[in-house]
């Protein structure tokens, strides 16, 4: 487990330690498929709490619960396949006792909603838009070696040929 806080001796490398009995429950559930002709889903949930011999949570830097819904749909527009989609992540809260600081950093449940539109534009060029973090959440992308914030709103286009 990670000793937060702490580094190895002359690195700046995260310190590491061992957990005596430490043990994980939890578990995974994905469903995926097309529920009607260009309509696709995903959904998957997972649930994990790793605790030591004497029942202390251990890495309470990882959310124990994660969900995530995934829909497209496909339909033709002007002759060619125009797909749209859109999902959400959400993640149960987290936190991290930094101490050598003694410090906390608290991580509250968020959800981040995407966005995305293709065109086949012919049978080897499509082009695609994706609108990340949609609601322009502010949320840690990862509380293990430090406390740095995930990006914010983002377009990005694209154009793919295959041959």
């Amino acid at each position: 487990m990670v000793d937060t806080g702490y580094t190895v001796p002359g690195t700046t490398n995260t310190a590491y330690r061992a957990a005596k009995g430490a043990r994980t429950d939890g578990v995974d559930v994905e469903l995926a498929g097309e529920i009607l002709p260009g309509w696709n889903m995903t959904a998957s949930y997972s649930h994990a709490i790793t605790k030591d011999a004497a029942n202390t949570r251990l890495n309470s830097e990882m959310p124990s619960d994660t969900a995530k819904f995934w829909t497209t749909y496909r339909f033709p527009v002007g002759g060619r396949d125009l797909t749209l989609g859109g999902g959400v992540n959400w993640n149960g809260g987290s936190w991290i006792t930094l101490s050598r600081y003694n410090v906390t950093v608290d991580q509250g449940a968020y959800l981040v909603a995407n966005l995305m539109a293709r065109y086949d534009i012919s049978d080897s060029l499509s082009a695609t838009v994706n609108v990340s973090n949609l609601f322009d959440k502010t949320y840690y992308a990862s509380l293990q070696a430090a406390a740095l914030y995930d990006t914010p709103r983002s377009v990005l286009g694209s154009v793919r040929y295959r041959f």
